[in-house]
């Protein structure tokens, strides 16, 4: 079994509260071998999978604004298991998704497993784009064409997001060929989620300014930020990252 799942789901709404209404993932099916069980299976679309879709009643109603994108209605989850019954596979190690922290908190934000997320690599590989959903992405790597356009049209059902995602990993995975292994691909999320300039502060003049030119124009800001419980753990890392370089070039011992 691979240590990884491709996952998505839709959703009552988009507040904090939300609960999930559907819910889909796939598997590739690997050696357990040892070490074979982190290797990204290659070309993934031509992989043997494992495949989940289901469908889940909440105890609360769908969003209007949820239900113009997904288009499930109420009457159909009548007969469903609760929302509650739903869970991760204890095994996974790794989900991947566009945005993927949504549907993991979804999900009850289960702390054994690791995101990756496509999104934050899509904006590493691709930094010119206009636009970063995943149908963009789409229409990007595989052209506007009437193809294109027919793959999309069921964007937003779980599985058929699920699907997508896994082509637009092969696509990523094509540009950077150095990553195979699922810890490798999960290292490089983690660095790609790291901000490259600074998203706040633009009281203080640092808003769109590199984390290393804030530094050095408002170190109070950036200390203050640092102090902040409120702060974007990835941000956080990057400012730390910013100040140890900082540190390092002045002769500051670690």
């Amino acid at each position: 079994m691979s240590p990884a799942i491709f996952f998505d789901t839709e959703t009552t709404d988009k507040d904090d509260a939300r609960e999930i209404i559907e819910a889909a993932w796939i598997r590739p099916l690997v050696s357990d071998l040892p070490g074979e069980s982190d290797r990204i299976p290659r070309p993934l679309l031509e992989q043997p999978c494992e495949s989940f879709v289901r469908r889940y009643r909440p105890t609360k109603p769908i969003s209007y604004g949820a239900m113009a994108v997904h288009h499930i209605l109420p009457s159909e989850l009548e007969d469903r298991p609760p929302s509650s019954s739903f869970a991760i596979p204890e095994d996974v190690q790794y989900i991947v998704g566009h945005n993927i922290d949504y549907d993991w908190q979804a999900a009850g934000s289960p702390p054994w497993v690791k995101r990756i997320c496509t999104d934050a690599m899509a904006r590493y590989v691709w930094p010119d784009l206009d636009a970063y959903s995943q149908s963009a992405l789409l229409y990007y790597v595989l052209g506007p064409t009437p193809e294109t356009r027919e793959r999309l049209r069921n964007a937003h059902s779980a599985l058929a997001d699920v699907l997508n995602n896994v082509l637009l990993l092969e696509k990523i995975l094509e540009a950077k060929p150095e990553i195979t292994t699922w810890s490798a691909l999960y290292a490089y999320s983690e660095q790609c989620r790291i901000p490259r300039v600074m998203p706040i502060g633009e009281r203080q003049g640092v808003k769109g300014m590199t984390l290393d030119e804030a530094l050095e124009f408002d170190p109070s800001f950036v200390d203050w930020c640092l102090r902040q419980d409120w702060l974007d753990p990835y941000l956080r890392k990057g400012l730390e990252q910013a100040i140890a370089r900082a540190n390092q070039r002045w002769g500051v011992p670690a």
